[in-house]
């Protein structure tokens, strides 16, 4: 952030202090962006594990069947590189069960 002075004959003033995160933070709403608030709903390609974590040799916590609206959170890419969705109860799904698009509609973790 720069600060801008501006000289005037016969007139002095003081250098206003820069805002604090806090401040910034709260004049902005950061509630309505993809990942951060939004929410999409998308529809399995297939029988889908949702896993406790964002790899195949993560649990399942239980199986949706194919054509189930599921709510997705945000993506992420894991430590090989394989795109996942977080989704509802803060579960994973691996991007191959829903829709090449459904990337698009959220933002990253």
């Amino acid at each position: 952030m720069a600060t801008v002075v501006a000289l005037v004959a016969g007139a002095s003033f003081a250098a206003a202090a820069p805002a604090s995160a806090s401040d910034v933070s709260a004049a902005v709403d950061c509630g309505n962006i993809p990942g951060g608030g939004w929410s999409y709903y998308a529809t399995t390609l297939d029988s889908t594990p949702v896993r406790v974590g964002p790899y195949e040799a993560c649990s399942r916590s239980r199986t949706a069947a194919a054509g189930s609206r599921i709510r997705v959170n945000c993506y992420l890419y894991n430590d090989y590189g394989n795109l996942w969705y977080k989704v509802e109860e803060s579960k994973f799904v691996y991007s191959s069960h829903f829709s090449s698009s459904v990337k698009n509609q959220v933002g990253v973790c």
